[in-house]
């Protein structure tokens, strides 16, 4: 042989990695193949016990192979089998029928020396029949049916004196059924029934791998004509529709917490096999079990139920499943178990209602379809909510599928429902629930919601976010101990509700924020009852339209409050100045001129004025969480005040209040304002210090109303903007001073003075 590396081939088939196995596997299979095709090169071996025509290499490697499957490692029995398969569908020389015998020969107990080999050999022996039945060699001749018949008793004897290798036979004789023409299955199906009734098999159908095998059986026997499946299907009927079931799943259980065919082939029988009324009475049963279950409290039933979850999983992943069957279901403890479960602290049960769940919201439209139905969106729910405290989050298949399948009455009562429970609730974690199920309700079915819904929301949140205390005698209360023993217990309850309301108000104006940033998300166009002569017309249809919204409800709101906040009337000074622009807006949108250029200069005009009410708005939205930004706030109103009445309203003053610094000739005194620089640069410098504030959407508001001002921007402020981006960091600066570094920056003062006349080189020629 030329490769000189075949031999150490065989030796990285026992690497526990799957992808290196694959590897070798591939060179020993193709190194065999390319000396096939140079006869001149191979000996053939006279007597080859695996067929004619074998060659010396071919001869080595299936001894070798077979050999090292019945190595003590899985990770060597799985490396060694898997060349077989291809091995066999590459060289039509080998003999299935005499390389069987072989495997039953090397596989043999009586080579074992102890207990734990002829585990291995056991093992190794059922490795080597599925790379039989996978290579498709043993259903290309009808000869081969004694290598079934060989292999099937083995396997029925295996499944009685190794209890441990039931699942592993039962797998190989479902994959054997799927091999081979109509006639072979028959064949098979024949022999596997014929056995069992002649050795008097199987009769304890409480044994889950027993009642497996006949529900294989009787299902497959049902499909192929001129079987009789009466000696299965006739058990099976009984047993499903029996309180022995209670016993198969208690057995179930001691299979925790591997998978069982069980689940798979019940659910397919039940569903192929079983009319509408026999699948309900059969739900019926096991219902009342799980009810059994759940009231013995007393009981660590968590293994019977992950048993009894993977079954209702297989049985909704049935096509052929009835609507119907669902539609009765919600209303039994199967889907009470299932959303118990959604929440449980064992992660392989609640893993496997996570996979019920994703395949229940598959159907769920399906469901909905159908006409008339007793499962709607809002039953379901409900009750979600009433039986667990599983939050729901935007990812969620489930809440997805519900929330986007009600309807307008439907979505009214469950916002009534949502906010009803929260006032209900006793404790901190049910207020937070129920505030975290309102807002992704909202974040889900926002573009489906009418505007009074969302007025509705928006006013929830924003009556949340003001629970907090205000005045400092009651925010020093709420820093206060509750469990101070000498405080009398009134004044114990009134600390902890102030504690509540604290917690509630600061979940709920975080989640505010996010419910404004998802309005503005929202296409203006599918906004539900709007008025076709709406003025938003501007900058951003979303941004102007809600920001206005929701700041007049926030002023509702806080209007209405025992303690005002101070911040109040400036907001309220605020939103009354955005009615003014409003009406300028209006006037400029209805001038009528057959101008393009002016009409052009109006549409300039009315997209200045919206990004002022922008900046505004945003920045009043702010005050709740960040009353500290009052201040600004009041800048704000100031100095857009003045940008409208000089910069857009009468453009043409824009030559006379040209950029004022300190000490700059004559007409900075000819205008009054030497001290002062004008109103757009300070309009530029209040925008750049709103961009470090943490909303979003006030940055957004920043950015699009900026770039209507960039014909004001003047030099200055082009330079202001360089010179924060260019500003380096502050923390550094102090980090440095800290350690005695002078002058961090590394500048000598004849550098530093340079700079500063380059800068007054440059006020002068600015202001001549």
């Amino acid at each position: 042989m030329d490769d000189k590396n075949f031999l150490s081939y065989f030796d990285k088939l026992s690497s526990d990695q799957d992808a290196k196995k694959l590897e070798n596997a591939r060179k020993i299979v193709d190194t065999l193949v390319s000396l096939e095709k140079t006869p001149e090169k191979l000996t053939k071996v006279q007597k080859s016990k695996f067929g004619e025509s074998i060659s010396e290499d071919l001869d080595y490697t299936i001894n070798r192979l077979l050999t090292g499957a019945t190595a003590k490692s899985l990770n060597a029995k799985l490396g060694f089998a898997l060349p077989s398969v291809e091995l066999l569908q590459k060289f039509e020389s080998i003999d299935t029928q005499k390389i069987t015998s072989v495997v039953f020969e090397v596989t043999d107990q009586k080579h074992a020396v102890s207990k734990g080999e002829r585990s291995h050999f056991r093992i190794a022996r059922i490795l080597e029949f599925y790379s039989l039945i996978l290579s498709g060699r043993v259903d290309q001749k009808s000869t081969d049916m004694k290598t079934y018949q060989l292999i099937y008793t083995d396997l029925l004897n295996s499944f009685i004196e190794l209890p441990w290798t039931a699942q592993p036979c039962l797998l190989l004789i479902e994959e054997s059924l799927l091999h081979g023409s109509l006639d072979s299955t028959k064949e098979k199906l024949k022999f596997l029934a014929n056995h069992i009734k002649k050795q008097n098999l199987f009769s304890n159908l409480k044994d889950p791998n027993i009642s497996t095998l006949y529900l294989i059986l009787g299902h497959k026997m049902s499909l192929v004509k001129g079987l009789d499946p009466l000696q299965f299907v006739t058990r099976i009927d009984g047993f499903l529709n029996s309180s022995e079931l209670k016993g198969l799943f208690q057995n179930l259980s001691n299979f925790y917490p591997e998978k069982h065919l069980w689940t798979k082939w019940a659910a397919l029988y039940l569903v192929s096999h079983k009319n509408l009324k026999e699948q309900l009475d059969f739900w019926k049963l096991l219902s009342d079990y799980i009810q059994e279950l759940m009231t013995n409290s007393k009981e660590q039933n968590y293994k019977i139920y992950l048993y009894i979850l993977k079954f209702f999983k297989a049985y909704l992943k049935q096509e052929k499943l009835p609507i119907a069957i669902i539609q009765s279901l919600y209303q039994k403890s199967i889907f009470k178990l299932w959303i118990k479960n959604l929440s449980a602290m064992n992660k392989i049960t609640k893993n496997v209602a996570i996979k019920v769940e994703k395949r229940f919201a598959e159907i769920l439209p399906k469901v909905f379809e159908q006409k008339p139905t007793t499962l709607t969106p809002l039953k379901l729910l409900k009750m979600f909510k009433e039986n667990t405290s599983l939050k729901f989050s935007t990812s969620n298949p489930l809440a997805t599928t519900l929330y986007k399948a009600m309807d307008e009455k439907e979505h009214q009562e469950y916002i009534e429902f949502l906010i009803t429970q929260f006032k209900q609730s006793d404790s901190v974690n049910s207020y937070l629930f129920y505030l975290n199920e309102v807002y992704v309700y909202f974040e889900i079915s926002a573009f489906t919601l009418q505007e009074k819904h969302i007025n509705t929301l928006a006013a929830f949140l924003i009556e949340c976010s003001l629970r907090a205390p205000v005045s400092d005698d009651s925010k020093k209360n709420a820093e206060d101990s509750d469990d101070n023993e000498n405080l009398p217990e009134e004044k114990k309850k009134e600390i902890s509700k102030q504690k509540t309301d604290t917690a509630i108000s600061k979940d709920a104006s975080s989640k505010l924020q996010g419910f404004i940033q998802r309005l503005l998300k929202m296409p203006f166009s599918l906004i539900k009852n709007k008025k076709s002569n709406s003025i938003w017309l501007g900058l951003d249809a979303n941004l102007e339209h809600w920001t206005s919204k929701v700041l007049k409800i926030l002023i509702k709101s806080l209007s209405s409050q025992k303690e005002v906040p101070e911040y109040v009337n400036t907001m309220k000074r605020a939103s009354k100045r955005i009615q003014e622009y409003q009406k300028q807006i209006l006037d400029l949108w209805n001038v009528q001129t057959d101008n393009d250029v002016e009409q052009s200069k109006n549409r300039t005009m009315i997209k200045k004025i919206v990004g002022l009410i922008l900046i505004i708005s945003c920045s009043c939205l702010q005050l709740p969480q960040l009353p500290d930004l009052l201040e600004s706030v009041e800048e704000i109103l100031f100095v857009v005040e003045d940008v409208l009445k000089n910069y857009i309203l009468a453009p043409k003053k824009e030559k006379k209040n040209k950029k004022v610094q300190k000490g700059k000739g004559e007409s900075a005194k000819a205008n009054g304002d030497e001290d002062e620089p004008n109103s757009i640069q300070v309009f530029v410098d209040l925008m750049i210090s709103l961009l470090t504030r943490s909303s979003g959407y006030l940055r957004e508001a920043v950015n699009r109303t900026f770039s209507t001002f960039v014909d004001n921007v003047d030099q200055f402020c082009v330079t202001n903007i360089i010179s924060v981006i260019e500003r380096v960091d502050e923390d550094y600066l102090a980090d440095m001073e800290s350690q005695g570094t002078q002058n961090p920056l590394g500048l000598d003062e004849e550098d530093e003075e340079g700079d500063e006349s380059i800068e007054n080189d440059d006020d002068e020629e600015e202001a001549e």
